[in-house]
């Protein structure tokens, strides 16, 4: 078995609301996703091509992430209505997003953690990869990363 891997960067701001530090509060990270695909050489010598894996991720996670507010609906800190997302933020008060500025993902919270599970499971679901190994990783500052296998 041979592993390939390629990283993606994408720049998203999030809030953790019940966070007890300063995560409560609005800010961003420059996010490093790790993409690893594991599998046999096949005859046309790779595992997986690198443009294909490149189009996939792209497609898949960095358009719909990258340089937007990663909104988890999964908690009840969060409502919208036709123009805005609306997170309350306790203690501190609501914040409002636009909604073409927001990538709503069905999480409770925007940590490292949960987001590598989701964009596991969506790079997982797909077909090109149903037969392949899959490794995520996701950097949220340069010491920091989660990783599902």
């Amino acid at each position: 078995m041979i592993e390939i891997s390629k990283t993606f960067t994408i720049s998203c701001a999030h809030i953790l609301p019940q966070h007890p530090g300063k995560c409560s509060r609005l800010h961003g990270h420059n996010y490093t996703i790790e993409v690893a695909v594991e599998g046999e050489v096949g005859g046309d010598g790779m595992v997986m091509d690198f443009d294909a894996l490149n189009d996939l991720v792209k497609t898949l996670i960095v358009d719909r992430f990258d340089h937007k507010f990663i909104l988890p609906t999964g908690n009840a800190f969060v409502r919208r209505d036709s123009v805005y997302w609306y997170v309350n933020v306790p203690k501190q008060g609501e914040v409002r997003i636009p909604v073409n500025m927001c990538a709503p993902i069905v999480i409770k919270e925007s940590t490292a953690e949960l987001l590598t599970l989701e964009f596991h499971k969506i790079l997982s679901a797909h077909a090109a990869l149903t037969y392949l190994g899959l490794r995520v990783r996701v950097w949220e500052t340069e010491k920091c990363y989660a990783e599902i296998c």
